[in-house]
């Protein structure tokens, strides 16, 4: 076939629809939020939740999902204020760990761009004993964080990334704010 040709030739998908993945869900919006925000854990969801997620949101929309619902929004500090981290996520946790500290792990790492000041201590007791990235844009503050937990919580991150588009004395003076608690011998 000629280059022209192969220009010309009508695509047999021409849309992202065309290529999505034609999967039914048996999670239903209210289920799935019910379950993400600790209301209620009829059954176990991690291998259905994560499924079909092209088009999940338009569905969820499709069924009167709000717009603060569809970003999540609307449930912010939910799980912290109501000590859903400690009741719900704390049992499983603290079973793995156990499992992989008995062969020898020794690092059990919490990711979380959020503010997780409210429930560290939970996770704490459930083994968890690094978090990162430490995101200051959502209230997190390493120097605070180390002051408050000591050795008993290794991060990595806290930088500020924003300032790293500022002047040179103000990447200066968050590096000075933020490194001394990394340093031996507090240090991560």
């Amino acid at each position: 076939m000629t280059e022209s040709a192969l220009m010309t030739r009508p695509l047999k998908w021409t849309t992202h629809a065309d290529l999505a993945i034609q999967k039914t869900p048996t999670v239903g919006r209210r289920e799935y939020l019910d379950h993400m925000t600790f209301r209620r854990r009829d059954r176990v969801l991690f291998t259905e939740i994560f499924g079909p997620l092209i088009g999940l949101r338009e569905e969820w929309e499709e069924q009167g999902a709000s717009p603060a619902e569809l970003d999540f929004s609307a449930f912010r500090y939910r799980c912290e204020a109501r000590g859903y981290v400690a009741e719900f996520i704390k049992p499983y946790y603290r079973r793995i760990w156990d499992l992989l500290a008995e062969r020898g792990a020794r690092l059990f790492d919490q990711d979380s761009d959020g503010n997780m000041n409210g429930v560290i201590e939970s996770f704490l007791d459930a083994g968890v004993n690094c978090m990162h990235p430490m995101e200051p844009a959502a209230g997190m503050d390493v120097v605070e964080v180390r002051r408050r937990y000591g050795t008993r919580l290794a991060f990595y991150g806290g930088i500020d990334k924003h300032v790293l588009r500022r002047s040179h004395d103000d990447i200066v003076r968050e590096l000075e704010y933020k490194i001394p608690p990394w340093s031996p011998p507090a240090g991560a």
